[in-house]
């Protein structure tokens, strides 16, 4: 009985794995890449409300030159810092997503790509460079030396490009969150447990 039981488990084994089964290993790949993608994706999207919706960091300010004095304007190291992070964290996410099996993850990482290269003009006045690999960089000088105005109308707000890459951040997740699920196992409701 337990040779019949055997031989049965190795049968079902192999067909599984000629059937395009994934093993166990593969899963935990797999969820290991997608909360890496999760990870990445919520500093995106962190960084990208900083930008959109932090109303201050685009607001004139007392500021202290080299010399002690003061005068009114805007906080360029704190909109630099703003910048950089949400680049890092952009570089972060069209790395970890495109290590994704899942199409409508890359697609959606794809798009993001293609929506920054759509604004590559306006990004280099302000600062940024696309590299060959769809990563930014940012140039802290040319940020500081830049139009604010420009500036603004690229990250702050809703219908600037930074609020675009955050919805697409969100949609990556989406589909992430989605992907798991159907690694998971089934509850007693019926519904997936990852």
């Amino acid at each position: 009985t337990y040779l019949k039981l055997a031989k049965e488990y190795v049968k079902n084994v192999e067909n599984d794995a000629k059937s395009g089964s994934k093993t166990d290993a593969q899963i935990q790949e797999e969820t290991a890449n997608a909360k890496k993608v999760r990870t990445d994706v919520s500093a995106l999207k962190k960084s990208t409300d900083a930008l959109t919706t932090n109303a201050s960091l685009f607001e004139k300010k007392e500021i202290k030159d080299k010399d002690g004095n003061t005068k009114m304007d805007y906080d360029r190291d704190a909109i630099y810092k703003a910048l950089k992070s949400f680049a890092d964290n952009y570089n972060a996410v069209i790395k970890s997503a495109g290590d994704s099996d899942d199409t409508s993850v890359l697609r959606n990482t794809l798009n993001m790509t293609k929506l920054t290269a759509k604004h590559v003009n306006m990004l280099s006045k302000v600062g940024f460079t696309i590299g060959e690999d769809n990563t930014l960089s940012v140039d802290e000088k040319m940020v500081k030396e830049a139009d604010i105005n420009s500036i603004k109308s690229m990250f702050k707000g809703a219908g600037s490009y930074a609020d675009s890459v955050n919805a697409y951040a969100g949609r990556i997740d989406n589909y992430v969150v989605r992907n798991m699920q159907k690694n998971g196992t089934y509850t007693a409701t019926g519904s997936y447990a990852t």
